[in-house]
């Protein structure tokens, strides 16, 4: 009521000015001019206020209605929420949200592009502030799940991108980077073992292939240095000739033709990098994590140069100033530091024993040799 009264003083103060200029601008000035202008105000007043009023009901209406039909899309009732004020209500917002959203999606699935664009003009009738990125992004997720892109979702795809006005150039970049992320995280769970399986190997080509996205080369080695790990631990070991004096029914199964043979001297350094960890006590484990080769004291310093050889029954360093032999049941664990490039090699007895090889080395596939044996050997 007071805002039909206030409309109604707003309209006659308006309409009883606008008719005063009108008759001054024909000759009519002084007190006429004013009782003139206030009577003609008084139905003009009325006449204003009444089209208003038709204006807002009609636009009432229209509310209703698109409450109506947007209730019946998400199939959620709406027809009580003040969509003026909904946004203030954070949960009302993000439940009604999410429901057209997941209506979107539908649509968009089932190619329904009539009521993908109603769904979209009613939101924007409702205030509902649809972010079409972030659309487009979960719309290429949810395709992206069964690890390829058929036909029918590119062209969904495609649609959906001109409906929402997306730019080719930005399409392109936001589908490699959620494909980018995706196979990231395939990755990552394939590599939680350091070993790629057969199946495995075959899941990731066919990733790639049906995503058409192209793995960098340090991913694509990474594959083939854990598929070789999955092989040297599922496959009958292959001895290599060597050129050392072996014992009776000993069988050399790794060679580093050029190493270092290092020992810590008085200085502060600290060596560290991801790495692989592999513990032999009452029992093998595999272990992937952050390790570091501390000294607060020390610094590593090179003792001989040489060639190592890992057999089933000895780890052997064959150097310019003597032979070491380490039996593999006597060896506690050892750590490959690959960023640094040093395997360390814990004994029963003494200190640890470092080396640097100075040629390339699998480092996946000789943790694998050396685990294996030593697994054999306990």
């Amino acid at each position: 009521m007071a805002k039909k009264i206030l409309w109604g003083f707003l309209f006659w103060f308006l309409s009883y000015i606008g008719i005063g200029v009108i008759l001054t601008l024909i000759g009519v000035k002084g007190d006429t001019a004013i009782y003139i202008s206030m009577i003609l105000a008084i139905p003009a007043t009325f006449f204003l206020t009444k089209r208003k009023l038709q204006k807002n009901a009609e636009k009432e209406e229209r509310l209703n209605e698109s409450k109506k039909k947007l209730s019946e899309i998400i199939s959620m009732d709406v027809s009580n929420i003040d969509f003026k004020n909904m946004f203030k209500n954070v949960q009302e917002k993000e439940q009604i949200k999410s429901a057209v959203f997941s209506s979107l999606y539908s649509y968009a699935l089932k190619q329904d592009w009539d009521k993908f664009k109603e769904l979209l003009e009613l939101s924007k009738e409702l205030g509902i502030s649809i972010d079409k990125i972030d659309l487009y992004k979960k719309l290429i997720e949810i395709f992206i799940r069964d690890g390829e892109l058929s036909e029918i979702e590119k062209e969904t795809l495609l649609k959906v991108k001109d409906i929402l006005g997306i730019s080719d150039k930005d399409a392109k970049k936001l589908y490699s980077m959620i494909v980018t992320n995706f196979i990231s995280n395939e990755l990552r769970k394939i590599f939680e073992d350091n070993m790629v399986t057969p199946e495995e190997k075959e899941y990731i080509e066919r990733l790639t292939k049906g995503l058409n996205i192209e793995l960098d080369e340090k991913t694509q080695k990474r594959i083939e240095d854990l598929y070789s790990v999955y092989l040297m631990m599922n496959q009958p070991l292959n001895p290599i000739p060597c050129p050392i004096n072996l014992q009776k029914n000993e069988e050399c199964y790794f060679e580093i033709q050029k190493a270092e043979l290092q020992k810590w001297k008085k200085e502060k350094v600290s060596y560290g990098g991801i790495g692989l960890s592999f513990k032999v006590a009452k029992g093998v484990r595999f272990y992937t994590g952050t390790g570091r080769i501390t000294s607060s004291q020390d610094v590593l310093k090179t003792e001989d140069i040489g060639s190592i050889y890992i057999t089933n029954k000895r780890f052997i360093f064959v150097g310019q100033k003597k032979t070491t032999s380490i039996k593999l049941d006597k060896i506690l664990d050892f750590n490959i530091y690959e960023d640094e490039g040093v395997i360390e090699i814990k004994k029963e007895t003494g200190p640890a024993l470092i080396f640097r090889p100075l040629t390339d080395v699998n480092f996946f596939y000789l943790s694998a040799v050396l685990n294996r044996l030593m697994r054999e050997n306990s």
